[in-house]
């Protein structure tokens, strides 16, 4: 089955294409990039594992499962029996959804964040300052920098996504 399979990096090239400029929706998608091999600008990404600290939670500083966020604001159950990328994909997406104005909230906010870093990281240079002990704020990409497109990353654009079938068993039709 694999040996028809077209090669990694040109499947990388295309999901890459294929993401640029949109917004991705999924559950902790660093994972998804990190597999693809290249990142995605933070502003464009929306992660139900990350993405609302405040509001889904987290416990000891790690993302809550996909399927415990299903059950308490969905009243969904999922990943019962058999883990579906699908219905992975489907949960975080009305995840989304439900918290969409949070969501975005949180993003400007973090952007804000973002820019005045690089004002001060831009004052400092130009004041002579090495930068030395200077907060530099967080990554613009979730995943990895470069690789097949720097602009592009693993989940979904405008239809639910965000599940890496790599670790995943699929459920038998």
């Amino acid at each position: 089955m694999l040996a028809t399979a077209p090669p990694f990096e040109a499947v990388s090239r295309e999901v890459s294409a294929l993401l640029k400029g949109k917004v991705v929706v999924g559950h902790d998608l660093q994972h998804d990039f990190a597999a693809l091999g290249f990142g995605h600008p933070r502003r464009l990404v929306r992660d139900t594992a990350r993405g609302l600290p405040s509001l889904l939670g987290t416990r000891a500083g790690r993302p809550r499962k996909l399927r415990h966020l299903a059950a308490e604001f969905l009243q969904w159950r999922i990943q019962e029996g058999c883990h579906s990328p699908e219905e992975d994909a489907a949960a975080a997406m009305r995840l989304y959804r439900r918290f969409r104005p949070q969501f975005e909230l949180a993003v400007a906010r973090a952007e804000e964040r973002r820019e005045e870093a690089r004002r001060r990281r831009a004052a400092a240079a130009e004041a002579g300052d090495d930068g030395e002990g200077a907060e530099w704020g967080e990554s613009d990409q979730v995943g990895p920098v470069g690789g097949a497109g720097e602009a592009s990353g693993a989940g979904s654009s405008s239809e639910p996504g965000g599940s890496s079938t790599s670790e995943h068993s699929l459920c038998e039709n």
